[in-house]
């Protein structure tokens, strides 16, 4: 309910917000000679820092989100449980967790060396010229 609450009250403002920051981004007085640099300078980076606040903002309540999303999908599958048949197939997931995790670990780190040694070997190829194409 408060990320439901939050994510409403930044949607209602967001229109403000915006009209706002393209406000500021337009009243830098670029072609005004009697202006310093300076004050244009200090004028533009307001407005960024402006933006920048605001698409933090933005960045937290999304990632609020994401972990409650994550929280009510656990919370469902615990919910399921109860009943007999998907509570085999749930109660065999949580037994087999620890093996995945373990596996997942190992996975990473193969397909993370492997991403590293196609770098390396074949680095002047477009698709593998650093670790994060390679991936």
């Amino acid at each position: 309910i408060g990320y439901g609450a939050a994510k409403l009250v930044a949607q209602l403002a967001s229109e403000d917000e915006a009209q706002q920051l393209v406000g500021q981004f337009v009243e830098v007085p670029f072609r005004d000679s009697t202006e310093t640099v300076q004050n244009k300078v200090d004028a533009f980076f307001d407005a960024v820092t402006t933006m920048r606040v605001l698409l933090k903002s933005e960045s937290t309540l999304q990632t609020i989100g994401f972990f409650t999303m994550i929280l009510m999908l656990i919370r469902i599958i615990n919910a399921t449980a109860v009943h007999p048949r998907t509570g085999v197939l749930i109660g065999t997931i949580w037994h087999g967790l620890n093996d995945i995790w373990h596996f997942a670990i190992l996975f990473m780190l193969v397909f993370v060396f492997s991403s590293m040694v196609s770098s390396w070997s074949f680095g002047t190829r477009p698709e593998f010229e650093d670790l994060q194409t390679s991936m």
